[in-house]
């Protein structure tokens, strides 16, 4: 009976030894596709979706943290959910970059008559004393602040040439929220796009 019990136990051990092998060959077979496919398709995901490539990077790293500390069933886990993510990512590159380029195109065709609207504005007040409802410092940060955007838009003009939707979508956010608090303090009506 105890040979039995013994025997039942060493092959118990030896089982789970060998799962434990197997799943140690399983994450680090996960990890190194789900490395390939990051590498693959990195540097064009950076330019259209920077911060889902960003967490994605991280992610592949997490797995090979998580594997490194001998936690095989984590990283292979995590290995498994980048290899998803960075597919579902390489599938929507081609839709979100028209989204991008059509976004920017349309935010640069009303970019000009916006700054024109909010620079008369400024003229007109600097000729006298503001009103009540304008705060001062607002408005000579504002007047400080809006030749730098011209420069703004260049840089974004640039990068989106370049193919980095991202970021050019990112700076041209950036400008969208500075005009929409101008228009604000200045009292401003928005245009509706034509």
């Amino acid at each position: 009976m105890t040979v039995r019990m013994t025997l039942a136990a060493a092959g118990l051990l030896i089982g789970s030894l060998a799962g434990c092998d197997r799943t140690e060959g399983d994450a680090q077979r996960a990890i190194d596709r789900a490395d390939r496919m990051v590498t693959a398709m990195k540097d064009r995901a950076m330019k259209v979706v920077p911060a889902e490539t960003n967490a994605l990077v991280d992610s592949l790293q997490a797995a090979k943290g998580s594997f490194a500390a001998k936690d095989h069933k984590a990283a292979l886990a995590t290995a498994l959910a980048v290899q998803n993510k960075a597919i579902q990512i390489a599938n929507s590159l081609s839709g979100k970059s028209t989204e991008l380029s059509s976004a920017f195109m349309a935010f640069s065709g009303e970019l000009n008559a916006a700054v024109e609207r909010i620079k008369r504005r400024l003229s007109q007040l600097s000729r006298g004393p503001l009103p009540g409802d304008i705060d001062r410092a607002a408005f000579d940060a504002l007047q400080t602040d809006i030749p730098t955007w011209e420069e703004t838009w260049k840089a974004a003009t640039r990068e989106f040439q370049s193919g980095d939707f991202g970021v050019a979508t990112a700076r041209a956010d950036s400008l969208k929220q500075k005009i929409a608090a101008a228009n604000t303090l200045l009292g401003i009506k928005a245009v509706a796009p034509s």
